[in-house]
Parts: structure tokens; C-alpha cells; sequence
């Protein structure tokens, strides 16, 4: 798959958060040049809902690289490491219970699909923030997204953060998905809901 850029649709629906609003630059220019991203301060929440509940964890970023030309960002591709996914609401053998459960079968097939992508394809400047479309791949299934993103430049580094919604069923996760199977209340929700968190540096 081609690489990543920056963030994580046609069909995901999205909303700009208070706080992108209040990361937007303030000045609307963005640096040029080739950004490689800082991995260590870089992170994919997500939160997974269902009627008697929610969890919520992490999924660390393992490289990515992207370049910006002309106040947009272009080429620009970014690794998930999927073996990297966790539970922060749960501790001890629940959160090792559910981290199993989403590594295998039924959801992320881990042992098969390590990496996820997303590789930008387009960015243009909406209001005071960037609206990026991009593929996200999972699972080696590949589709559209489309997000409103806060990007803040700070001397040779950016911040950029992003709030969306996915439908996981798109990527073939349909584990007790309410419009495929008939569970009553035992269904998990379709949409999960993802927040990047980005930061990196310009090359030398």
C-alpha cells in the first residue's frame, strides 16, 4: 500500500472539535518543507461503544514521512503499528482479555494485517483549519476518509490533531455489528470514534 501522511469520506462523517478549532494557526501558513514524524509524541486514540458501555485505548504510529508545498500537504504517508493497540480503561487481565480479542479474528487479525495506512491524498484550507481526504487502510481493504484537521506550525516542528468517525464494517470488522446480525442489545456500534494526535519535526 502506498504510504502515509499525516492523519487518519466519502462516507465517514465528520465534526471539527473545540479543540482543533483552538490548535488552528493562527496565521493560515504552514512551513514548507519535508516533515518526518516524531513517533514518540504521536498517537491514535480510539473509543468503541456499545449499549452497556464504551473502552477506549491507543495505537502507536511506527514511521511516517510527509511534505508540505505551497501551504498544503502532499506525499505524505504514515505507519500504524497494529501489535501496539491497548485498553486504557481497563487494567490487569480484562485489558489483556480485550487487547487479545481485538488482535485476533474477529476484529484486527493482527497476526496477518501488522500495519495500517493512511496516505493523504488532497488538503485544502477550510475556514481556519485543513480539510484532508486521505485512504485508510486496514486489513489490506482500503477507503476513503475525509477529516477536518487542526494544524499548528512551531519553529521546525508541526502539531496537528484530528476528531472523526470511522464505520469499521468497511474495513471488514463486523464482529456483532447491528446491521448484519441480529443481536438485540448485545451489538457493538459500527462507528468508532478516532482522535490523532500529531507531532513532527522538519528534515534537516
Amino acid at each position: 500500500m502506498k504510504k502515509t501522511i499525516l492523519l487518519l469520506s466519502g462516507l465517514v462523517f465528520f465534526s471539527c472539535t473545540s479543540e482543533v478549532k483552538e490548535i488552528a494557526s493562527s496565521d493560515k501558513k504552514l512551513s514548507q518543507g519535508s516533515y518526518s514524524l516524531d513517533v514518540k509524541n504521536s498517537k491514535v486514540l480510539w473509543v468503541g461503544k456499545k449499549p452497556t458501555g464504551e473502552h477506549r485505548g491507543e495505537i502507536l504510529f511506527s514511521k511516517g514521512e510527509f511534505e508540505i508545498l505551497d501551504n498544503k500537504i502532499k506525499k505524505g504517508e504514515f505507519e500504524l503499528n497494529m501489535n501496539s493497540i491497548s485498553c486504557t480503561d481497563l487494567q490487569g487481565e480484562d485489558s489483556l482479555d480485550l487487547v487479545g480479542h481485538l488482535k485476533g479474528g474477529d476484529f484486527f487479525n493482527v497476526d496477518t494485517f501488522k500495519i495500517a495506512t493512511i496516505e493523504i491524498i488532497s488538503s485544502e484550507l477550510d475556514s481556519v483549519n485543513f480539510k484532508i481526504k486521505a485512504n485508510l487502510k486496514i486489513k489490506g481493504i482500503s477507503n476513503p476518509i475525509e477529516f477536518i484537521s487542526g494544524i499548528k506550525f512551531l519553529n521546525d516542528s508541526i502539531v496537528a490533531i484530528a476528531d472523526f468517525e470511522i464505520d469499521r464494517t468497511r474495513w471488514g470488522i463486523k464482529y456483532k455489528s447491528k446491521k448484519i446480525y441480529q443481536l438485540a442489545d448485545k451489538f457493538i456500534n459500527d462507528d468508532v470514534s478516532i482522535q490523532l494526535r500529531i507531532k513532527a519535526k522538519r528534515k534537516e
